[in-house]
């Protein structure tokens, strides 16, 4: 069995930290709007926003556990940021950050190591 490498691990562990404290403040925006206290989103986007959330902890949850959808996850996750930063207005900081994020992203989760780790 192939060990897992460490910026595999390293990736993982980001995804769950960064997915489980982004989908809290989420939920505690949602529960707020539910209970009439302002907020600056609507339900519905506050629901998309703790449901991409959940797909980034799931992603982070999965490439631990070997799983190669998990890879093509974290992948399309970080594609769809970038996305989301290219709309109306452009935020350029953002932009440049998601960018050079999804290239680390690629650059490791398909190193060699990586594609022996997630081939079983």
């Amino acid at each position: 069995m192939t060990k897992r490498p460490i910026y595999v691990t390293l990736i993982g562990l980001f995804f769950i930290v960064l997915g489980t404290l982004a989908l809290g403040g989420g939920l505690m925006d949602l529960f707020n709007s539910m209970r009439g206290h302002p907020v600056r989103n609507s339900i519905g986007e506050l629901l998309i926003m703790c449901l991409t959330r959940l797909i980034g902890l799931i992603a982070g949850v999965f490439l631990l556990k070997r799983k190669n959808w998990a890879r093509w996850l974290c992948i399309a996750w970080m594609a769809f940021h970038v996305i989301l930063t290219l709309l109306p207005p452009p935020k350029v900081p953002q932009l440049v950050i998601h960018i050079v994020f999804l290239s680390l992203l690629l650059f490791f989760l398909f190193r060699p190591r990586a594609n022996e780790y997630f081939a079983r």
